[in-house]
């Protein structure tokens, strides 16, 4: 019961944080919060993409920001809902290109009943805001 109470709540934060409170007060999920709207700035502070950056990895850190850091995290910098995505190891080290392109842009094509949110569909430029976003989180690797 718990698990299923977790996985609504977290599909749900995606679409909406304020439903997501209320299914989070309402059930018996121990632990289980609602990610923020935004990041604190120390927060999005330690996110920042090392200089010199590109416009693409600067907009992809932007929309990281506001897409994602409320749910992932940054080597321990970010949300704690969804995984961490820089420690160990990158998603970009580990991930195909392609699939980590098509995760962003249809979680649920790789994994069906898949929780995560991908970048959001009214995203303007949304195939090039998937690069960026691929590209900032290449920037962050910590390489060998």
């Amino acid at each position: 019961m718990k698990r299923v109470l977790l996985t609504l709540v977290l599909s749900t934060a995606c679409k909406s944080a304020p439903q997501a409170a209320m299914l989070v007060a309402g059930s018996d999920v121990a632990g289980a919060t609602v990610p923020a709207n935004e990041p604190s700035a120390a927060v999005i502070r330690s996110l920042a993409p090392p200089e010199p950056g590109t416009p693409e990895i600067a907009e992809g850190f932007e929309l990281f920001v506001h897409q994602c850091a409320t749910c992932h995290s940054i080597d321990g910098h970010g949300g704690k809902a969804g995984p961490e995505l820089n420690a160990p190891h990158s998603v970009t080290e580990y991930w195909q290109p392609q699939s980590l392109h098509q995760w962003l842009d249809n979680p649920q094509s790789i994994r069906k009943g898949a929780a995560g949110c991908g970048i959001p569909a009214r995203i303007s430029q949304r195939q090039r805001a998937i690069d960026n976003v691929i590209a900032y989180l290449k920037a962050m690797t910590h390489g060998p």
